[in-house]
């Protein structure tokens, strides 16, 4: 297991005060792969809570921009939409 594959490249402002839209446009290119080339053809994405699923597909994203050629996303809950 490695970590440190997607870092942060910039700040972004809390999600929980944003829509689903808002949490996309907050998110594109906040993140780097970190050394593309050791990357794995297959990389599973963990996140501890589903809201609008916006940090993931964004993950996922530069996961296979960098040549990733699956990722999968284990989620350990999902947030209600009420």
């Amino acid at each position: 297991m490695n970590s440190h594959v997607v870092v942060r490249k910039r700040s972004t402002q809390p999600q929980t005060t944003l829509n689903a839209m808002q949490r996309q446009k907050n998110l594109k290119n906040a993140f780097q792969v970190n050394q593309p080339a050791r990357l794995s053809r297959h990389v599973a994405i963990i996140d501890d809570v589903k809201t609008t699923s916006a940090t993931v597909t964004e993950l996922a994203r530069q996961l296979l921009e960098s040549g990733c050629q699956r990722v999968d996303c284990w989620t350990l809950a999902i947030a209600s939409q009420d």
